[in-house]
């Protein structure tokens, strides 16, 4: 009697496992031509376009929207992500408590979506392909079995996207990454209040710009940065050696009357990357500083600036708040995009890194930004633009993804009288080049070797003539051979005198 019934609950509970593995989806869709199924060990995910288009696995949210292998409730230890797919979308695999490892086939990925894998808890394992560009807010927060983590070359990292990873031993992060507030904090409830405690692990790379007295908006403690920069004293940018990169000799003296404002937009949101964009902006900080002897305070770096950015912070409120400016002398600083507008006769524009470049005239028209540059009213105003409004990039890329990359002749922007000269990378229908080799803007690196060969007392005429012969000519020896003519253009109260004018 008793195998009999023994027998009958076997064969009820048989039935039943086989009726709710039944029930449970194990292959699917998570996007267009982005296919999944589950083995019961590894989810598979996979791109099945025909026509060899890269595709994304869509976002979901931990309450609507759930992702069906998540709504089926499978038990995934493992994930694998194939060739083609460039993003991970939002809360994919949030709440997947048993994921523990993650492989990626190819290098295709460049986004994980906000939330990705929060609350992982088991998560030991996930090595960031290099061509991941974007890691959004809360990626991995909770991620609470993560003992290292690796951030690749021009990297943007969310606010909070590895917030209390508790058991973090060992952080990389590559030079050129930009990491988000709070990235590695902790979150600690204290008297009822939740608190942010930092990362004390080991730092293995940094950004060179965090440093010890800001490492807590970071979430990284200052013990650790301090520690690693103990044997870090010359900044590797992750690309090869440039010889401009380091300086041994900095200026002794003290210019309170420069200013200097220096934008570098190298990641966009609806246009192809600007190589070394940022790097060229840093760099050219530390010369404003060291060889130029220009206060730190007087030097306002902006990284990746929207319109607003651009005009209401840098320029509204950080020049607006310069002092008795008819003494003082401004120098700006620009790399980036420009683009033309078809649709105007080819008015050349700024391209701020949230405007799409198939729409400029949501950008900065170049005539605009020389004219409030001009309205300021400084005795001189020196303007660098390591930038062309041809819509081509750096990297022979239409500025515009999906876009040809054909050569426009743009217009190029009127200077008011007002003691202004604007350095340009290149002529109208010419293209801004990177210089791999280097590690910069092709523009960029001759502008940074002239100061540094005289330690910043060239006169205009000397800097201009050593720019234009030097990127002219190494243009021709590029990857693309293509031409490139560095401009001098000064208002015309300066044009007899521009060529003695120095810093």
């Amino acid at each position: 009697m008793k195998k009999y019934i023994v027998s009958v609950l076997l064969t009820f509970l048989c039935a039943s496992s086989m009726t709710a593995q039944s029930f449970y989806k194990t292959e699917g869709y998570c996007g267009d031509d982005t296919k999944w199924s589950f083995d019961g060990y590894t989810l598979a995910i996979s791109n099945v376009n025909d026509k060899g288009q890269t595709v994304v696995i869509d976002n979901y949210n931990v309450e609507k929207s759930i992702a069906p292998w998540i709504k089926s409730k499978l038990d995934i230890r493992k994930v694998e992500i194939g060739t083609g797919i460039t993003r991970i979308g939002s809360c994919a695999f949030a709440n997947c408590q048993n994921l523990q490892e993650v492989v990626f086939s190819g290098t295709d990925l460049k986004e994980i979506g906000w939330g990705a894998f929060l609350n992982c808890s088991r998560l030991r394992n996930i090595s960031m392909p290099v061509q991941l560009r974007i890691i959004e807010t809360i990626a991995f927060a909770n991620c609470n079995s993560l003992v290292s983590v690796t951030i690749p070359d021009q990297c943007r990292v969310g606010d909070q996207a590895f917030v209390s990873c508790d058991n973090l031993k060992s952080i990389e992060m590559s030079p050129t990454a930009i990491i988000g507030h709070h990235a590695f904090a902790r979150e600690i409830t204290l008297n009822n209040k939740v608190r942010h405690a930092l990362y004390s692990g080991e730092i293995i790379r940094i950004p060179p710009y965090i440093n010890a007295d800001n490492s807590h908006e970071y979430g990284l403690s200052k013990s650790s940065v301090e520690k690693f920069s103990k044997g870090h004293v010359d900044i590797n940018y992750d690309y090869k050696t440039s010889t401009v990169d380091s300086l041994t000799v900095t200026s002794t003296m003290t210019r309170n009357d420069l200013y200097a404002l220096i934008i570098g937009n190298q990641n966009y949101r609806f246009a192809s990357d600007v190589p070394y964009a940022i790097h060229d902006a840093r760099v050219f900080g530390d010369y404003c500083k060291k060889v130029l002897g220009i206060p730190a305070g007087n030097i306002h770096i902006a990284e990746d600036a929207t319109k607003q950015m651009i005009m209401e912070e840098e320029m509204e409120d950080w020049i607006n708040g310069i002092s008795d400016r008819d003494n003082k002398h401004l120098i700006v600083y620009y790399a980036g995009h420009g683009v033309p507008d078809v649709k105007n006769k080819n008015k050349a524009y700024i391209l701020p890194t949230d405007v799409r470049g198939t729409n400029p005239k949501r950008g900065i028209a170049l005539d605009d930004f020389y004219g409030k540059l001009g309205e300021f009213g400084f005795k001189q105003t020196s303007v660098f633009l390591d930038a062309c409004f041809s819509g081509v990039n750096r990297s022979n890329e239409g500025v515009t993804e999906g876009l040809r990359a054909v050569e426009i002749e743009a217009e190029e922007g009127e200077i008011a009288n007002n003691s202004m000269v604007v350095f340009s990378a290149a002529q109208g229908n010419e293209t801004a080049q990177g210089y791999p080799e280097q590690g910069h803007g092709l523009f960029t690196y001759f502008l940074l070797q002239a100061l540094k060969n005289t330690n910043g007392t060239i006169t205009f005429g000397e800097l201009s003539d050593h720019i234009k012969k030097n990127v002219s000519s190494q243009a021709r020896e590029l990857k693309m051979h293509k031409k490139q003519t560095p401009t001098t253009k000064p208002s015309e109260n300066l044009s007899d005198t521009w060529r003695s004018i120095r810093f």
